[in-house]
């Protein structure tokens, strides 16, 4: 999970007069709502507001930007895979208006995102692993009929 409360921490200290942070997330997307609500307990903490706005679709996310001009003082994209594949918007409105545009992840700053704290890919990769050899311990056999069936097999 990325650092979220870390990464509004980065905001401010980017930003110390930074009193509302937009954040544009999917809301169907349950990982995004996760991560908007832990933005929501970690705010009063770093004395700011978050302004929340839900997309439920990729061409959305230009007017959400938009609707955050004169309204926040930063914009946070979480790892929302909406959000992020329509980052260039965000980040168009975020240079058209002086507001800064903070990502989850190091990809939206590689594609014009102020910072972030980052999430260790390396260390996830190894958690996954971790994970694949703790079901292999179940002693569960997959069987060849779901086998068949599966779009990807990792062995």
């Amino acid at each position: 999970m990325n650092p979220v409360a870390d990464q509004l921490k980065l905001i401010k200290e980017i930003i110390p007069t930074a009193q509302k942070i937009g954040i544009i997330y999917n809301s169907s997307e349950v990982n995004s709502q996760v991560q908007a609500d832990i933005a929501d307990q970690a705010a009063p903490g770093l004395g700011v507001e978050m302004v929340k706005v839900t997309v439920t679709a990729s061409n959305e996310v230009m007017q959400a930007a938009q609707s955050m001009v004169g309204r926040v003082d930063a914009i946070y994209v979480p790892t929302d895979n909406m959000v992020v594949s329509a980052l260039a918007s965000v980040v168009k409105v975020g240079e058209d208006n002086d507001i800064p545009v903070f990502g989850a992840e190091s990809n939206t700053v590689e594609n014009g995102a102020v910072a972030t704290v980052g999430i260790d890919y390396y260390q996830l990769g190894r958690m996954t692993g971790d994970m694949a050899v703790r079901v292999q311990n179940m002693g569960v056999t997959v069987p060849e009929a779901v086998i068949a069936k599966a779009k990807t097999v990792i062995k």
